[in-house]
């Protein structure tokens, strides 16, 4: 599998200095204002998180229509101009990048990025366009813009078969739409130019748009929609949908508390009890709380219940009912003499009692082997992958049945400590 990555990140040069004797044209003053309104607008936005939703889908042959490869949920907020990412539900915010969390085509910038590289650097040469109607009855301005690749911000990174990556930072053009009547930004698209053949992408474009959504008592200016395709020199096209929605401040500090105040009188609570180190080796058996089948929302939770106390050497570490938390990455099917479908997973924190720990865990079996005509395996490589990736464990099942059924016996461990 080749993976495609894109980010932006805006780039400022001085102004060039205009003759100020003669008169600016309109169109040059309408730019001016718009340009202006929508740095007031940026400065404005409030740290905030959305949900993301991104349906991605490929197709081989321009003649046909896109294929759907799978779907992620995912969190996203700008924090202090930066776009973070996190898994729905998850404690915290991710520090890793987003194409190491989701693998596959993927890009940064549409959230946030874009917009701020057009308005706030003085690189883009801009083009009036001209008026245009808009969808909603009224009028809009538009405008064209070109970034040369020696002031450019955009990069493209592609992960090649060998399990290494090329990337080289590209020019880029694009076009961008302004509400005649409120200055507000509607919607806008870019594209690559001069791509190296090195990267073997024939081509890129995205398209964002843009609508006033509430947070809180204010409206902000916030992308709704974002259209992603990558083609490469083949003509295998990849395409990224991607919905923002659910959008709220961010408050990372904050604690939200929903029991009822003690009474008068009352003993004070027990402190929990936290989940003491876990010793390399610890073996964890549990089944899966729910079942899951193909295709699956990539980043969905999975939880797995201990159906018996985690001991080692006399001692209990974990007792029966404590949950493991983990992520399904993907799934998919393959040829073979009898059709297979997986499931890759990571598994995340264990939960007990109420208080949560990080650890290692590795998924050493699944059990039983044979159910019915349904056959299910743990699987000693990953599909699209030269080598299972850290913590990546897939397991494969062919018959009649080919889910991850609920209460599945899964037979774990606590890793070794990975070396630095």
């Amino acid at each position: 599998m080749v993976a495609f990555w894109a980010s932006a990140l805006a780039v400022v040069s001085p102004l060039l200095a205009q003759d100020s004797s003669s008169p600016l044209p309109e169109h040059l003053i309408l730019l001016s204002r718009a340009k202006q309104h929508m740095r007031q607008v940026l400065v404005r936005q409030p740290n905030y998180t959305c949900q993301m939703s991104i349906e991605r889908s490929r197709r081989r042959n321009p003649r046909r229509g896109f294929e759907l490869v799978d779907q992620l949920r995912l969190e996203v907020a700008l924090i202090d101009g930066k776009e973070i990412f996190s898994w729905p539900g998850a404690r915290k915010f991710d520090d890793r990048e987003l194409r190491d969390m989701v693998g596959g085509t993927s890009s940064t910038g549409s959230f946030a990025l874009h917009a701020r590289a057009v308005f706030f650097g003085n690189v883009p040469r801009f083009t009036y366009l001209g008026p245009r109607p808009s969808e909603s009855g009224g009028l809009t301005h538009h405008w064209r813009f070109d970034v040369p690749q020696n002031l450019s911000g955009y990069m493209l990174r592609v992960a090649d078969r060998t399990g290494g990556a090329q990337q080289a930072v590209v020019g880029y053009h694009g076009e961008f739409a302004i509400d005649a009547a409120t200055l507000d930004l509607v919607s806008l698209s870019y594209a690559a130019e001069e791509i190296p053949p090195h990267l073997e992408i024939q081509s890129t474009s995205d398209t964002i748009t843009y609508e006033r959504i509430a947070i809180g008592p204010e409206r902000f200016l916030l992308p709704t929609s974002s259209d992603l395709v990558i083609t490469d020199t083949e003509g295998t096209a990849n395409r990224n949908r991607t919905r923002f929605h659910n959008c709220r401040q961010y408050a990372g500090e904050s604690t939200l508390i929903f029991d009822e105040p003690p009474a008068e009188g009352a003993p004070p609570p027990t402190a929990p009890v936290p989940i003491p180190a876990l010793p390399a080796g610890l073996s964890l058996e549990g089944g899966l709380d729910e079942k899951a089948a193909h295709p699956v929302v990539v980043g969905s939770p999975i939880r797995i219940t201990l159906t018996k106390a985690a001991r080692m050497k006399g001692h209990t570490y974990l007792p029966k009912g404590a949950v493991i938390h983990g992520r399904l990455l993907r799934s998919g099917t393959l040829p073979a003499r009898s059709p297979l479908t997986f499931y890759t997973l990571v598994f995340e924190q264990i939960e007990s009692g109420g208080v949560f720990a990080e650890a290692p865990i590795r998924l050493d079996d699944v059990l039983p082997p044979q159910m019915g005509t349904t056959r299910q395996m743990l699987l000693d490589f990953e599909p699209g992958e030269r080598t299972p990736l850290p913590g990546h464990f897939t397991i494969g099942i062919t018959g009649n049945r080919p889910e991850l059924r609920k209460g599945l016996r899964l037979m774990l461990s606590i890793a070794s400590p990975a070396k630095p």
